[in-house]
């Protein structure tokens, strides 16, 4: 899948994307310091000047449980760094454990990557995948997921 992250991401007719920006949002276990993968978005977007940045969503964790709190980190990052996080990602199917996209250790489950799909914009039909995707109003988006099957 490699060879199709490389056609999304350098197409022109698709878009002519010069920075990523990825959401995560994580767990935090109150006894354990290292976060929870819940769910992590990378949106390729076309911006007039790139500003590497790094901004917590979540001043501070916001508490959700006696056990847990939750965080939101956004991050925008060059199409260098969003293929090797991809990357960092492909292995982590095999590795099953904990991976750095450079933002420090995060936990994860045992992933799978899911073949690639496309994901028309809405027109006469609401898609429900489109209240989730970021700027998925013009053309539509290919989504490429890594999905954890221990959570099923």
């Amino acid at each position: 899948m490699t060879d199709f992250y490389q056609k999304l991401s350098t197409c022109q007719s698709l878009g002519f994307y010069n920075c990523c920006e990825m959401t995560t949002v994580f767990l935090e276990s109150k006894n354990e310091k290292t976060p929870y993968n819940l769910f992590t978005i990378f949106v390729f977007d076309e911006r007039a000047a790139v500003h590497k940045d790094k901004k917590f969503l979540t001043p501070k964790l916001e508490s959700i449980s006696d056990r847990h709190s939750i965080g939101i980190l956004r991050k925008v990052m060059t199409l260098d760094e969003a293929k090797q996080c991809y990357d960092i990602l492909r292995e982590a199917v095999e590795a099953k454990e904990c991976i750095d996209m450079g933002d420090g250790v995060l936990k994860i489950g045992h992933l799978e990557e899911v073949p690639p799909i496309f994901v028309q914009q809405n027109s006469t039909v609401e898609i429900s995948l489109n209240k989730v995707l970021k700027n998925n109003f013009r053309n539509g988006s290919y989504l490429i997921e890594f999905f954890d099957i221990e959570k099923v």
